[in-house]
């Protein structure tokens, strides 16, 4: 999937962070949009030892392990073609 946005005129966003979803975690993140319940928001926490989804009550939910990357050394995303 590749999606594009018309920045034509304006400066690019910055990358603010990135983060890889495997399957299963996008599963763990759906038991706690599920449990949440319907039109209530999750957070998601990005943690240097990993991914926690985090209820309106409080409440943390491991979603996945994360590999820590330098700022300065991750590669930018590439524009869509």
């Amino acid at each position: 999937m590749t999606q594009t946005v018309d920045m034509i005129g304006h400066d690019s966003p910055s990358l603010v962070g990135r983060a890889d979803f495997t399957l299963e975690m996008i599963r763990n993140l759906l038991v706690v949009a599920e449990a949440t319940g319907e039109g209530r928001p999750i957070t998601v926490e990005f943690r240097s030892f990993g991914i926690w989804a985090l209820t309106p009550e409080g409440h943390r939910l491991f979603v996945g392990h994360v590999e820590r990357t330098h700022p300065d050394t991750a590669e930018p995303p590439q524009p869509a073609t």
